[in-house]
């Protein structure tokens, strides 16, 4: 300590010894003897004062304190430089999550499935057509898949239409009345090229069948709507080398949204 400096004559004031901690070295807990000789009288300053430090005279007798202020070389070697690298890996690692997560996207929004029915109002006990339409919304992914069963349960996949009658009305459950499974035919590849159903990008598909699993069995107002489920994993497995090959991309379930129709009562 230094405290207690007496003011008779500059050859009588005791050198101070503070240890000042350098940028470079503080880390390290090594540091280094700054000489300051401090001279007697008003308004003196030490003769040498460190550069890279805050100085706090907490008393006349100079007791020194060192804070860290990095130089500008240090800093920029290793703050800013850094931070850069980091800020631009940041970025990278975004790109990288967003490109992945807009591919996701993609995919779970490559297709949709639109219904329309060939008229508004029915007849208890009459038929309802169907035209099911599949449409690609991908702007780059080619769609492949196996010719749907319509209403019929299949390995392959199946298109279906169902009903929801007025309130009160009970409508007997049907569960697809026929099986249409169907095999490869010679190889995957071969199958694919032959049969498969290919939707090229913003391209639609459309078949238009009767349903046989809607029953309009009392008059009122009826929502109809259509799902498309795609062919079983183990099915699709037989596939998938042959599909890669060909660029093909796999079509997710789908659902529609509702039509409405009317079933009136007929009068005589």
């Amino acid at each position: 300590m230094c405290s207690g400096i007496p003011r008779t004559n500059i050859t009588s004031v005791p050198r101070c010894y503070p240890r000042i901690c350098s940028p470079s070295c503080c880390s390290s807990s090594r540091c280094r003897n700054l000489h300051t000789v401090v001279s007697s009288g008003t308004g003196s300053q030490p003769k040498s004062m460190p550069t890279n430090c805050r100085i706090t005279a907490e008393s006349y007798g100079a007791k020194l304190r060192c804070k860290m202020v990095p130089g500008p070389k240090s800093f920029w070697a290793g703050g800013q430089m850094r931070t850069i690298a980091t800020f631009g890996v940041q970025v990278l690692a975004s790109a990288i999550i967003i490109s992945a997560f807009g591919a996701a996207q993609e995919g779970t929004r490559s297709a949709q499935l639109r219904i329309a029915l060939s008229k508004r109002d029915y007849f208890p006990g009459e038929a309802v057509v169907v035209t099911y339409r599949i449409t690609n919304s991908s702007s780059s992914l080619l769609l492949c898949f196996p010719p749907p069963a319509i209403d019929c349960n299949s390995i392959s996949g199946q298109l279906a239409a169902t009903a929801t009658p007025p309130k009160g009305v009970a409508v007997p459950k049907i569960s697809g009345g026929c099986a249409a499974d169907r095999w490869i035919d010679r190889d995957a590849g071969y199958d694919i090229d032959q049969h498969w159903i290919k939707i090229a990008p913003l391209q639609s598909y459309e078949i238009t069948k009767e349903s046989h699993s809607i029953g309009l069995i009392a008059p009122g107002r009826w929502a109809i709507e259509a799902g498309y489920v795609p062919m079983r994993e183990d099915t699709q497995s037989l596939y998938e080398n042959a599909m890669k090959e060909r660029g093909c991309s796999n079509v997710p379930e789908l659902h529609s949204a509702k039509a409405a129709i009317s079933v009136r009562t007929p009068t005589n």
